[in-house]
């Protein structure tokens, strides 16, 4: 959200620097002069053009913008890639785990559930959220690494024309086949809508919700015997909801729902940073012992 609005007040700088050279804006002499002792001379014969503002704001606009990029640089560089797989907490007869890192390297999971809006439009295949990078590892590549088929996506364009465009109802599940992410032991892809986009804010979620898809995701791993399902800690990173909510409704809802099953599975909650790794097995430590 940070980066959002910094962005925003830079593009805002930029394009006053832009109107004050086109429109030769009185006004933002005069606060300038009042702001920075600054005085420009108005009379016809003043060939000082475009005015000091012209340079202030263009200037402030072009260092927020650099500053905005690099903390998004920084932002990114938080995240963990390689794969550490934490504590095995147990619920009844199954067992919860702590997945920090990349999905992307992820390995024999059966299930995988990814976090979708109510738009179910899946993260840039170019991205770091989890829709994104399931989205990457069952698309086809060529030889030289160049995009040929975006098998999930074309797989979702097809289920929207059948179902509608959206917006859908928060907790609705739609499977798909793994298409290419199967190299990766990938069995079943779950796509959950989990979050609702707030422009430009911490986007909505509630717990009803996260419920619905942890029980849908679990009964479908059961049912298709499978052993083990990847559960992302739902409104974390892009959705930007504050992480103790984002791990509690996902916590709760998985002890919810493996108290209900006399059954054994592994579940592995995701995440990608370690500050959140933390909070995530502090959560698991106080609600199962």
């Amino acid at each position: 959200m940070k980066q959002n609005i910094l962005g925003r007040i830079a593009l805002l700088l930029v394009g006053g620097s832009v109107s004050v050279a086109l429109l030769q804006t009185p006004f933002i002499e005069w606060l300038c002069s009042k702001l920075f002792d600054y005085v420009l001379d108005q009379n016809s014969t003043s060939g000082f053009w475009p005015p000091f503002s012209f340079y202030l704001l263009l200037f402030s606009g072009l260092s927020l913008g650099f500053y905005t990029h690099k903390l998004d640089k920084s932002k990114r560089a938080n995240l963990v890639d390689n794969v550490t797989k934490s504590g095995s907490f147990k619920v009844k007869n199954s067992d919860v785990c702590c997945f920090l890192g990349s999905v992307e390297n992820i390995s024999d999971i059966d299930v995988v559930v990814t976090s979708e809006n109510t738009n179910l439009d899946l993260g840039s295949i170019s991205g770091t959220s989890v829709s994104g990078r399931i989205r990457k590892m069952a698309a086809s590549f060529d030889e030289k690494n160049t995009l040929v088929r975006d098998n999930l996506n074309d797989f979702i364009t097809a289920w929207k024309k059948e179902h509608g465009l959206g917006p859908f109802t928060k907790g609705r599940c739609i499977i798909s086949p793994p298409f290419n992410a199967d190299q990766h032991g990938i069995k079943s892809i779950v796509h959950a809508i989990a979050i609702e986009k707030n422009a430009g804010k911490p986007a909505n979620i509630d717990f009803s919700a996260i419920k619905t898809i942890v029980k849908y995701s679990i009964n479908h791993t059961l049912n298709s015997n499978y052993n083990s399902v990847f559960i992302p800690v739902f409104g974390l990173g892009s959705g930007q909801v504050e992480q103790e909510d984002a791990i509690n409704y996902t916590v709760d809802a998985i002890k919810a729902s493996l108290e209900n099953t006399d059954k054994n599975i592994t579940v592995y909650i995701g995440v990608y940073k370690t500050d959140d790794s933390f909070a995530l097995i502090k959560q698991l430590t106080r609600k199962t012992l």
